[in-house]
């Protein structure tokens, strides 16, 4: 930014823009000044202003998932949208929730309890993380087998392109979903195609009871055993999940139901292992992982998930890796406590295999500041296209630029 844009940027939005510290660096990268709007309007204004002066845009919510992506091959304004924190609408009757992309789950998730209703995400991250960088990232949980991902969830947005356009898709009601693909494009992009201002999502009914159940397994084969029973059989978790345990593993299945329908699904569980295996209620497993300097994530077709995750316990062996496996749809996150020369070999020994079976490894976290040149992302087949509509949506390369993948 030359010192004419950066006068100028202060002279018309003295009231919003504040220097930035050195917390404010994504991945080592500073930016030259911090923008906090209170409006779509102002964001409007904003992006206008950058496209004019070529300035580059990083939006920024909580800040929770700043680790994931790349590096910004440069940074001019960091766009911080905490001051858009307000649910805008919500109809219990529609089971429908608008709320500006500041606003926190945690905070979408307690409007919604008021009326025995939640939003289908619970993705391990903070309560304070915000709806927009949840969808900007297309972070899931334990629950996506079940209700489909962050982008299944989303009716409508309301969005501010590259060039200060003001554009909506979809809509606030659940059969009023015209533009819908557009709102589920913008799912997942990392903020390189537009600024996510507002969302609505579809909420589902709390179910009246939920409880876990294990069912404890002393190698990973034993494992891949009974979730392709119960994968196989009439049973209908939330969840499957394989988590380790101190004599090995235990597969968790979360059941969502009535107290009679679950007992009902344990009964027939029971039945279908046998007496080969066990199955408890347990209280839900702690799904969190440490944060360290790295976090691997892989995904693969959920029959593959388990024979890559031993591929990864056996080639990670000298270093600590703490896991789960989202089996029910096929994810495994990893959290890796070594030194970043490990990592770069670690990555490049996984990716293959994972390649090999239909999936994909990325590497994230704040240790990439250390790693210029780990490619997070790895090869993906659609980056030509993901190429051409980044093109489309922003042809100066304003919005998070280097930051996806192929260096978009």
């Amino acid at each position: 930014m030359n010192v004419n844009a950066e006068q100028e940027l202060f002279a018309r939005f003295a009231n919003i823009v504040t220097e930035p510290s050195e917390k404010d660096a994504i991945l080592g990268v500073a930016p030259k000044v911090i923008v906090s709007p209170a409006n779509t309007e102002q964001i409007s204004a904003i992006l206008a202003f950058a496209a004019e002066n070529n300035l580059a845009v990083i939006p920024r919510g909580a800040g929770a998932q700043m680790a994931i992506g790349s590096a910004p091959s440069r940074a001019d304004i960091l766009l911080d949208l905490s001051k858009m924190n307000t649910i805008i609408a919500y109809e219990p009757g529609d089971m429908t929730i608008t709320a500006q992309a500041g606003t926190s789950i945690g905070a979408i998730q307690r409007a919604a309890a008021e009326y025995r209703q939640f939003l289908a995400i619970d993705p391990d991250v903070e309560e304070s993380a915000t709806i927009g960088g949840i969808a900007a990232v297309g972070i899931n949980g334990t629950r996506r087998m079940k209700y489909g991902g962050v982008y299944d969830q989303i009716l409508g947005a309301q969005f501010v392109l590259a060039d200060g356009t003001i554009a909506r898709a979809g809509g606030k009601i659940v059969k009023n979903v015209a533009g819908y693909d557009i709102a589920r494009l913008l799912c997942g992009s990392l903020g390189t195609l537009a600024v996510l201002t507002e969302v609505t999502f579809r909420l589902q009914p709390k179910p009246p009871f939920s409880r876990w159940i294990g069912v404890p397994s002393p190698t990973l084969e034993a494992a891949q055993t009974v979730v392709q029973l119960i994968r196989q059989s009439q049973l209908s978790p939330s969840a499957i999940e394989v988590v380790p345990a101190a004599d090995g593993f235990v597969t968790a299945l979360s059941f969502e139901y009535t107290a009679a329908a679950i007992q009902e699904q344990v009964t027939a569980l029971r039945q279908l292992l046998g007496k080969k295996y066990g199955a408890w209620y347990i209280a839900k497993p702690n799904f969190s992982l440490p944060k360290n300097a790295f976090a691997l994530r892989i995904s693969a077709p959920p029959s593959q998930t388990l024979p890559i995750l031993q591929k990864v316990l056996e080639i990670s062996e000298p270093m600590h890796i703490d896991w789960v496996a989202h089996v029910g749809f096929g994810a495994i996150e990893t959290s890796v406590n070594a030194a970043p020369d490990a990592v770069v070999r670690l990555t490049g020994q996984l990716r293959p295999v994972c390649e090999a079976a239909g999936g994909a490894l990325v590497v994230s976290g704040d240790g990439l500041s250390a790693l210029p040149e780990l490619d997070p992302w790895g090869t993906v087949s659609s980056a030509p296209l993901m190429r051409s509509v980044k093109s489309y949506y922003d042809p100066k390369s304003i919005l998070n630029p280097g930051r996806f993948v192929d260096g978009i």
